[in-house]
């Protein structure tokens, strides 16, 4: 499901001089659009993806996402909208 979701697009930061790969799989994540891409390959299609599987990846990517004892982390700029009007799809871009 992350395959098929995240990292489809690039983005060029001139300012940082690199690529940005988006959406990532933390914005996914928290979105809730990788765990309804994931029940599509879980079992059978009346079987949900478990609650508790959920609450624990989301719960571990948002710990993660605050962690203020790492402020100096340089996160790529996180205004996909702004990214999307200048962005190509990742396997046409090669």
């Amino acid at each position: 499901a992350a395959r098929n979701l995240s990292y489809r697009k690039k983005y060029f930061d001139c300012i940082k001089d690199s690529i940005i790969y988006f959406p990532t799989c933390r914005k996914l994540i928290l979105s809730k659009d990788l765990i309804e891409e994931a029940e599509k390959y879980y079992y059978e299609k009346e079987d949900e993806f478990p609650a508790e599987y959920s609450k624990a990846l989301r719960t571990v990517v948002f710990n993660a996402s605050c962690d203020t004892t790492q402020k100096t982390r340089e996160d790529p700029i996180d205004d996909e909208e702004f990214m999307e009007k200048l962005a190509m799809e990742w396997p046409e871009a090669l």
